[in-house]
């Protein structure tokens, strides 16, 4: 699961404890509803996976979440060919 990632990448920069515990509990047994322009307003289900739709927090994760992927592939870039 994406957040599954997340976490972890949180975690190996020095975000635990509390924090990182307040920012799962809020991606946690997600329910979400969806609104459709004739069907109007759908019923509740869970949403596992992603970022919170208009979170302020999300440019933030997404930030941290890249920076992780950047640093993945710097260490690749002495194995790519020529």
């Amino acid at each position: 699961m994406l957040c599954e990632l997340l976490w972890q990448v949180l975690a190996e920069m020095g975000i635990v404890g509390c924090f990182l515990q307040c920012l799962q509990s809020m991606y946690n047994q997600d329910n979400v509803k969806v609104m459709h322009p004739i069907e109007g307003l759908s019923t509740w289900f869970s949403c596992g996976i992603g970022v919170k739709q208009c979170c302020p927090l999300n440019p933030l994760l997404f930030g941290l979440y890249l920076d992780g992927l950047e640093k993945h592939l710097d260490a690749l870039d002495g194995d790519s060919p020529p």
